[in-house]
């Protein structure tokens, strides 16, 4: 009877031990500010388009949908407003009815 459980229980503990090793890999950051604009495109509605541009000055160059970029997944429905308080920039989305907090330097999602 012992011979009987040993296999399946190593085969167990093998799949377990394959899938809890594993890691997502971390995203570079698609675009990081140095000095630039922030664009917030509202999108069409009831469509979830709402995206972020940012405008860098100094290499005269436009980067759209920063958020999706450094996040893979889209903003939501409607983006109202953007408030910026330190290094965090504040994401109002109103149809989707969430406020997506952001790293301001490299878009990536803080909470």
């Amino acid at each position: 009877m012992k011979k009987n459980l040993i296999k399946p229980l190593a085969l167990s503990l093998a799949t377990v031990l394959w899938f809890s090793s594993c890691e997502k890999d971390p995203v570079a950051p698609a675009v990081t500010v140095n000095s630039g604009v922030i664009v917030a495109n509202e999108g069409q509605f009831q469509k979830n388009q709402a995206a972020l541009s940012y405008i860098d000055i100094n290499g005269n160059k436009i980067t759209n949908d920063v958020y999706a970029l450094a996040n893979q997944e889209e903003m939501g429905d409607i983006l109202q407003s953007l408030y910026l308080m330190g290094d965090t920039l504040f994401a109002v989305i109103n149809n989707s009815q969430k406020i997506i907090a952001l790293n301001a330097r490299t878009f990536a999602k803080i909470g």
